[in-house]
């Protein structure tokens, strides 16, 4: 790590000065004195800043303004924030590779079973017509098993990057997949219509709305089981760098979103104020 030091020189001249109290009663009070203080005391006679006298259509373009400004600054920020901390972990940390191996199931695509497919029924014109009748085929990953066991295969990775590198490992099931059955969703096709009712005292056609169900879909789910075969472990590498990326990147856009904010408000009043 590197020392950072800063000399400041400054030479300045202070002066002490005694502040003076005084205490006046109001009869004692100068013509002068009373007169600056009653010209002072009504509220009506404080003059608001520039920035609050905005009128609504600079206000409304100082907010669009700060709106975008805002985003805009935010994505700055943190794009720089993150090439500034990538920046300073190549700076202070080698390049480092690390191999590793394990085990791993063999696994391969099993058709379970069937399913009903999925259809719609329609009830139109008081005639059911079923679409869509069939099965579906239910098809899943499984372990290749042998002799009760799942067959292993061996695998083997390398890793690189700035850094120390950190290794934990996962434990994970290796699991038989079954068709147990399937389950059904049916959900009713509603249709919107009017019915006319006659004439009102003006002369307006008057319509009432109804529903009416037209027919069925019908969705078909299939319950699979899970049965636990065996495990297995899969490592998990980092690389330690001593630089909080997330956290820096997170700083970075809350910083640029301020600053964009600002910049964009200002822009937004400014821009209102020349176009009106």
């Amino acid at each position: 790590m590197n020392g950072i030091s800063s000399n400041i020189t400054a030479s300045a001249i202070l002066k002490n000065t005694q502040a003076q109290n005084i205490k006046a009663t109001s009869s004692e009070l100068s013509a002068e004195t009373a007169d600056a203080f009653e010209k002072s005391s009504p509220a009506k006679d404080f003059k608001k800043p520039d920035f609050l006298k905005l009128d609504e259509k600079a206000k409304d373009w100082a907010i669009k303004g700060a709106a975008i400004g805002g985003v805009a600054g935010g994505i700055a920020g943190g794009i720089v924030a993150y090439n500034m901390s990538m920046n300073t972990i190549k700076a202070t940390n080698d390049f480092n590779t690390i191999t590793l191996d394990w085990q791993e199931p063999v696994m391969q695509k099993e058709v379970l079973g069937e399913i009903p497919s999925d259809f719609y029924s329609s009830s139109r014109y008081s005639n059911w017509i079923s679409y869509g009748h069939g099965t579906t085929d239910v098809t899943r990953d499984n372990p290749v098993m042998q002799n009760g066991k799942p067959v292993m295969q061996n695998v083997s990775k390398e890793y690189a990057n700035y850094g120390t590198p950190e290794v934990s490992w996962n434990t994970n099931n290796i699991e038989q997949k079954k068709l147990n059955g399937y389950s059904e969703s049916i959900r009713e096709d509603i249709e919107t219509y009017q019915v006319y009712e006659g004439k009102d005292e003006d002369g307006n056609d008057v319509y009432s709305t109804h529903e009416r169900v037209v027919g069925y879909d019908h969705d078909f789910y299939p319950d699979i089981e899970r049965i636990k075969v065996g495990e297995f472990q899969t490592p998990k590498v980092r690389f330690e760098t001593g630089v909080n990326i997330t956290l820096n990147t997170a700083l970075g856009v809350l910083a640029g979103a301020g600053i964009g904010a600002l910049a964009g408000g200002i822009a937004g009043a400014a821009i209102a104020k020349a176009t009106s």
